[in-house]
């Protein structure tokens, strides 16, 4: 036993030499022969490709995840795989190379971890601005599987490509989808607000600054140059500025006794 521990550890000492001279895939080649297929081993490959991109050498990250992943000496659970696969695409991502990383999460948008691959992606497009291509991958992924954060950041895409159109129905349809994605979009419910005004229906956009105070009410001073235009009279502003500041003193309140 002592014997193969040590067989096992000059197989490492020299697989990571091989690594350091540039010799990736001999490097790995080394360790497959020594390493079986247990998940304790594999956790060991894992382990020095993450202390290899903490060192900043994503290449040798890169070529021990792809060798995982590419290898048929050993057999990897597709769970595992696809974990595997994520760790790849935070080497590419590490390294500039959102390309490549946006290929290899693409396909794990209808897997176990299409959360993970979908904020990948999300951030990815995010950098680039490609709104539409990141709302496409939402809609390509298995939807029950998505996180919350996943929903709020699609609910920001829906809204800079309803930012971004010119005519009222477009936009307008832009945010309603911000808000079926995430109902407690402040952004999109302002948004639609705002939208509402310009086409003056003050009952509209008056319902949405209500849900906004209800929802959020740390949103108010947002709301100062909105909400006055959508009440239809003195009584109602009054009534409107009477709440907030009730509102207001109630927050003031609840911090003082906590």
């Amino acid at each position: 036993m002592l014997e193969q521990q040590l067989t096992i550890n000059n197989a490492i000492n020299s697989s990571v030499s091989l690594l350091l001279n540039e010799d990736q895939e001999q490097a790995f080649d080394r360790l497959i022969q020594y390493f079986d297929d247990t998940p304790s081993n594999i956790d060991n490959y894992l382990t020095l490709a993450k202390l290899f991109r903490k060192k900043g050498e994503i290449d040798k990250a890169i070529a021990i995840h792809e060798g995982l992943v590419k290898t048929d000496q050993i057999t990897i659970p597709q769970y595992e795989l696809e974990e595997i696969q994520l760790e790849l695409a935070q080497d590419f991502l590490s390294a500039g190379m959102l390309e490549r990383a946006q290929n290899t999460l693409t396909p794990l948008l209808m897997s176990q971890h299409a959360s993970e691959a979908l904020l990948g992606l999300l951030h990815i497009f995010e950098q680039t601005r490609e709104w539409q291509a990141g709302v496409e991958s939402y809609l390509a992924a298995d939807a029950q599987l998505l996180s919350e954060n996943c929903r709020q950041l699609v609910s920001h895409f829906y809204c800079e490509i309803g930012d971004a159109h010119d005519n009222y129905k477009s936009k307008k349809q832009a945010y309603k989808r911000a808000l079926k994605v995430n109902r407690k979009s402040v952004r999109s419910l302002l948004a639609l607000s705002k939208l509402y005004l310009i086409v003056n229906n003050k009952q509209k956009s008056r319902e949405l600054v209500v849900t906004i105070l209800d929802q959020e009410p740390s949103f108010a001073p947002a709301l100062f140059n909105i909400a006055p235009e959508c009440f239809v009279d003195e009584f109602e502003q009054t009534a409107w500025l009477f709440w907030l500041i009730k509102e207001k003193t109630l927050k003031v309140l609840q911090h003082i006794v906590r």
